[in-house]
């Protein structure tokens, strides 16, 4: 995984600086969510510990108001550069791509399970859009999230944040626990595929040999039966994706339990710090909820 990844990363290297740029503005719009539950959360704290709710509320939102107008800004700014630097990457792949096969087949594809090939020549191609906009940029924001979660809540209370951080940091490593076993389903996915392309392209291929033997009812029940195989395979890769995301929403749901339990027993004393660990969590779990897609 890491050497293909090293490979795809040195195709892109013209486009460094929009792909920098790109998680760069991820961070920023990542940790800005942060701020805002982190002031947030201090200020239903301090009115909880002033008793003075609304006094509090209103001090805070003065210093919210920067954040509400900068996090939006910065999630616009990032989507137009990463997605400018996605499609910057992909024309070059392209390019490099169709070069390369020009080089290997002069004569064209050929006739030979011509659907699947052709099928996976552009599948694989635009699947890489995944590959940044929803494995590294996301990874990239998620880690810059925990990281300040596990800062400041450090500096409010030590034992506070390692019960909100830990579960936080075990979610980071879902991507490359899920990859292998996503990678072989999806192998068996992109097999399936191809079975079902040439099972639909090959006898089209040969029209006149397929009327002259009679044989479209065979190519036809060949055809349900590589379709079938296709549905098992689906749902097989489907079935990691759910049981991935089933398992960041328990680890995220986790640190908020964690945040609500150290309040709990921690008596009136912590009940502030609780309550900003409990604003966190929930910053947090938004980075979160996108890495198990990422592996």
């Amino acid at each position: 995984m890491i050497r293909d990844l090293t490979r795809i990363l040195s195709l892109w290297r013209p486009r460094w600086g929009w792909l920098v740029a790109g998680a760069a503005m991820a961070v920023l719009a990542a940790l800005a969510g942060v701020a805002l539950f982190a002031f947030a959360g201090r200020g239903v704290s301090e009115g909880l510990r002033t008793g003075v709710l609304a006094g509090a509320a209103a001090g805070s939102l003065l210093l919210l108001r920067p954040l509400i107008l900068l996090r939006p800004a910065a999630r616009y700014l990032e989507r137009l550069v990463t997605h400018a630097a996605t499609f910057r990457a992909l024309a070059d792949t392209r390019v490099w791509f169709f070069r390369r096969l020009a080089e290997r087949l002069p004569g064209g594809l050929g006739l030979r399970r011509a659907g699947d090939l052709l099928g996976r020549l552009v599948s694989d191609v635009e699947a890489l859009d995944g590959l940044y906009l929803r494995a590294l940029v996301p990874a990239v924001a998620a880690l810059a999230v925990v990281l300040a979660t596990a800062l400041l809540l450090g500096a409010i209370a030590p034992l506070l944040a390692v019960i909100v951080a830990l579960p936080l940091a075990l979610a980071l490593l879902l991507p490359p626990l899920l990859a292998p076993g996503a990678a072989r389903a999806a192998e068996d996915v992109a097999e399936a595929q191809g079975a079902l392309r040439a099972a639909a392209i090959d006898p089209l291929l040969g029209i006149e040999d397929t009327l002259a033997a009679n044989a479209e009812p065979r190519a036809s029940a060949r055809l349900s039966t590589a379709a079938a195989a296709l549905v098992r395979t689906q749902k097989r890769l489907a079935s990691r994706s759910a049981w991935g995301g089933a398992a960041g929403t328990a680890l995220a749901q986790a640190a908020l339990l964690g945040a609500l339990g150290y309040g709990l027993a921690g008596g009136p004393g912590v009940i502030g710090a609780a309550v900003i660990g409990l604003f966190m969590a929930l910053a947090a779990a938004e980075s979160l909820a996108a890495l198990p897609r990422a592996g």
